[in-house]
């Protein structure tokens, strides 16, 4: 018996009980219904997936006889009881006498409480989407910690990073690293690949090959075979195929279909995919509008048809922001049901922005070459975009740090020097950042001028004094005065131009536009809004800042809650999130909405 467990005597405590009725192991119906699953449907109605008894065991007595779970096994449960990962969980560590080790109900997003909880309880079984063990990683690597006593680490439900089964390793010796994939409607998995060498030239990691009683094929529009490296829907066939959808007939019969010369029972998965030489199949992405999302199956659709069903709303979008395989979030764009007021284009420069001086017009008639047309993703546009008008309300501590936290460097054991998310020449990093704030317009802030300790992520008063409009240029002023903050980018240029000379100036600037891009493309995601204003040199505002001689002023920002006029002034972004919190599952729940006027035409 493992030592520090209690051991308790169940015939001894039932005692006098009256016996109860328990169904004997033979009389159940290997055909009979084990679970149904919900995964995200096109109309606004979730899909209930009928998982038998037969499929289900098929797939977990495989994964644990083909990775050898045993009685001596913890198995780390992350995955939520309506997420089909915990199937495995639950019942491969039944199956087998393990161990399941449970995090408390507020660590299911701490990877700080995972790796405690993993080194004391002794987790030897990884079960869970990529990116949870990203976190996990990233954490360890952060603080020069291990993961020794993990032997098997399975990522499934969503793209694996190429780097990341090397750095499992690297903090994990003894751990085998393995890719699964399949379908919520063929009982959790259908094909696994375990994960040895990483060849610099991959993209993504193989899909794999079939587990037991299970078939995968790459298959054209006639259902035929494609030949190796040629594109086409991937279908499973075998003993993990689902009953079908509850209630939803119709969505059955077009989903799980009959080969119309074999006769074999398939499932059309809507994944793209294709055979490699050695055998195993490659997994390309979506043939539709679904997909990925901590490992969930969404289809964006049900997400938009939430957003409508809400009053005021006249249109959505839902689109997935990040690499394609990568980590990815939802964002989502709504229009007001009354049209906005036009907006006032009557100043002087309106003309000239409206001619596009910067385009080479001249260069109409040379020789061109048509680039391929990509499908436009209109959130990769309005993750940056200049506010000019802010909301009176304050600023939550809480927003100004997630929008700082990106200039915040990692730390890692094997680097002399920490990791930037922004390239500085010579790896200087002489930009550093000063936050000036209006008393009352950022929550738990007082009035005056911050430094941001990057290295710490921590904010220190360098000046009592409010931010004073006459730093900005006269046509800015009355923007800044309606701001909360006002981020002045200083860079310390002499250790630049010891090695730079008269260029020093030109990088520092450099550094600074990256930092800035950077601020603007997160801080929609964070409730914010903000313009760059540059700045101008001041004594009064060097002295505000207590900067030395060889400091210089290279760029500013002002920021705020962004103010919305017209008919979308109706629509609260945060109000919608909250109202779509109550009825779709939290992975469903767009990370950032974004209110707009109309949405944009593309082609």
């Amino acid at each position: 018996w493992p030592e520090g467990v209690p051991r308790l005597d169940v015939d001894a405590l039932c005692a006098g009980a009256a016996p109860a009725a328990f169904a004997e192991l033979d009389d159940i119906d290997p055909a009979g219904l084990a679970y149904v699953i919900f995964t995200s449907g096109s109309t606004g109605e979730p899909k209930g997936v009928m998982i038998e008894h037969r499929a289900a065991l098929n797939t977990v007595d495989d994964v644990v006889t083909r990775f050898g779970w045993g009685a001596g096994d913890r198995v780390f449960g992350l995955s939520r009881a309506g997420f089909d990962l915990s199937v495995q969980d639950v019942f491969g560590t039944l199956a087998v006498g393990a161990a399941l080790v449970l995090p408390a109900p507020d660590a299911l997003r701490d990877p700080a409480r995972w790796a405690a909880q993993v080194e004391a309880t002794g987790v030897t079984i990884w079960n869970t989407v990529p990116t949870l063990m990203d976190m996990l990683v990233t954490h360890a690597e952060a603080r020069g910690g291990r993961l020794d006593t993990l032997r098997l680490v399975m990522l499934s439900g969503d793209w694996i990073p190429t780097t990341l089964p090397d750095r499992v390793r690297a903090l994990a010796p003894r751990a085998a690293v393995v890719s699964l994939g399949g379908a919520t409607e063929a009982a959790i998995w259908s094909i696994a690949h375990p994960i040895e060498r990483v060849e610099p030239e991959w993209t993504s990691i193989p899909y794999g090959r079939p587990l037991r009683n299970q078939r995968l094929y790459v298959l054209d529009d006639a259902l035929a075979l494609r030949p190796d490296h040629a594109v086409g829907e991937i279908y499973i066939a075998g003993d993990g195929l689902a009953r079908g959808y509850i209630g939803r007939p119709d969505e059955t019969a077009a989903r799980f279909i009959a080969h119309p010369r074999t006769g074999e029972r398939l499932y059309r998965t809507g994944d793209l995919g294709r055979y490699r030489v050695e055998g195993d199949i490659e997994f390309l992405g979506r043939v539709d509008f679904q997909v990925k999302i901590g490992g969930h199956r969404v289809e964006l659709g049900e997400i938009e048809a939430a957003l409508l069903a809400r009053p005021g709303v006249e249109r959505a979008v839902v689109l997935a922001v990040g690499e394609p395989r990568g980590v990815r979030r939802l964002v989502a764009y709504v229009v007001a049901s009354a049209p906005a007021e036009a907006s006032d284009a009557s100043d002087a420069s309106a003309a000239l922005r409206l001619s596009r001086p910067g385009l080479r017009r001249d260069l109409a008639g040379a020789p061109t070459v048509e680039l391929p047309s990509l499908a436009a993703d209109a959130a990769r546009w309005h993750q940056r975009r200049s506010v000019r008008r802010f909301d009176a309300a304050a600023v939550a501590v809480e927003s100004l740090a997630e929008l700082l936290a990106e200039l915040c460097p990692l730390f890692a054991p094997d680097r002399a020097l920490p990791k930037y998310r922004y390239p500085s020449a010579g790896d200087l990093y002489p930009v550093q950042a000063f936050v000036a704030v209006e008393g009352g317009r950022v929550a738990g802030l007082e009035q005056g001028v911050y430094y941001h300790d990057a290295d710490r992520h921590a904010l220190r008063r360098v000046a009592d004094a409010a931010p004073d409009v006459s730093w900005h240029h006269p046509r800015n002023r009355a923007m800044a005065a309606e701001a909360a903050f006002t981020l002045i980018l200083v860079a310390r240029a002499a250790p630049v131009q010891q090695t730079y000379g008269p260029l020093a100036e030109g990088f520092c600037h450099l550094e600074a536009g990256y930092i800035g891009q950077l601020l603007m493309e997160r801080a929609s995601a964070v409730g914010l809004g903000l313009c760059p204003v540059g700045v101008a040199e001041s004594a009064a505002l060097r002295a505000r800042l207590g900067l030395a001689e060889g400091d210089r002023l290279v760029h500013a920002l002002v920021g705020g809650r962004p103010a919305v006029a017209g008919a979308a002034a109706a629509l609260d972004a945060a109000a919608l999130r909250a109202k779509l919190a109550e009825t779709l599952p939290s992975y469903m729940v767009p990370y950032a909405i974004t209110v707009l006027d109309a949405l944009p035409l593309t082609g």
